[in-house]
C-alpha cells in the first residue's frame, strides 16, 4: 500500500531526528523523480539513488528525505553518494536500465537562504535547536510549492548498470573469531583474516 505525501512526511521526520526543510526537500525531489521514472518506492535493490551531497554537507538532510521516499536506504544498498556537493539525485530503474536526475532550482537556494531558518543555522544553531516557529515556515514552503517552482528533472536516459549479486557466504576469522563475507575474506599468514585484523597486523590506518 502506498504512503501519502503526509505519511512520508511524519516517517521522515522520525527517522531524521529534527524538523528542518532539508529533509522534506530531499522527500519531494525524490517523489519527482520518481514520477518522472515511473517506478514505485523500493522494496528491495529495483530502484538505485545516487545523491550528490558529500561529508559535512550543509543539506545532509536532503539524503535522508531520498531514502525515506524511494525507499533507497543503505542497508538495501541501493544508495550511494557521489560526493559532488550538489543538492541533486539520479535515480535509476534497474530491470528496465532507464534513470533520471532531478536537482533543486538554483533560484529556489538565493530564496531559502533570505529565510530565518538558514538565518539561524547559517549562524552556527543545530537544526534540532531552530525553533519550531521559525523552521515550520519553511517547511510549509517545501512542501507546498510545485514541482515547476523549484525541481528540475530531466528526461529519461539510458543507464548501463549490472545488479550487484548478494553475498551469502561466510567464514569465520581466525585472528578474532567473528564471520565475514567470504569476498572480504583476505588470507594472512596462511589463515584467513577480516580486513580489520588485517590492517591490524600491517598497522595499516
Amino acid at each position: 500500500m502506498e504512503m501519502t505525501k503526509k505519511e512520508l512526511l511524519d516517517l521522515g521526520f522520525k527517522f531524521h531526528g529534527h524538523r528542518c526543510p532539508g529533509m522534506p526537500l530531499g522527500l519531494r525531489v525524490g517523489l519527482a523523480a520518481m514520477e518522472k521514472l515511473g517506478v514505485s518506492r523500493a522494496k528491495d535493490g529495483e530502484v538505485l539513488a545516487l545523491i550528490e551531497t558529500g561529508e559535512a554537507h550543509c543539506a545532509g538532510c536532503f539524503g535522508d528525505g531520498i531514502q525515506v521516499a524511494t525507499g533507497c536506504t543503505y542497508g538495501k544498498g541501493n544508495i550511494k553518494k557521489t560526493h559532488y556537493g550538489k543538492i541533486a539525485v539520479t535515480l535509476i530503474d534497474v530491470k528496465n536500465q532507464k534513470a533520471v536526475r532531478a536537482n533543486v532550482a538554483s533560484e529556489f537556494f538565493a530564496k531559502m537562504e533570505q529565510s530565518p531558518f538558514m538565518q539561524q543555522r547559517n549562524s552556527g544553531v543545530p537544526a534540532s535547536k531552530v525553533p519550531g516557529e521559525i523552521s515550520q515556515p519553511s517547511i510549509d514552503m517545501v512542501m507546498s510549492m510545485p514541482d515547476s517552482a523549484f525541481i528540475e528533472v530531466s528526461d529519461v536516459f539510458d543507464y548501463n548498470i549490472k545488479p550487484p549479486v548478494v553475498q551469502f557466504k561466510r567464514v569465520k576469522c581466525d585472528v578474532c573469531g567473528e564471520m565475514v563475507i567470504e569476498k572480504y575474506a583476505r588470507i594472512l599468514d596462511d589463515k584467513i583474516a577480516c580486513i580489520p585484523c588485517l590492517e591490524k597486523e600491517h598497522k595499516v590506518f
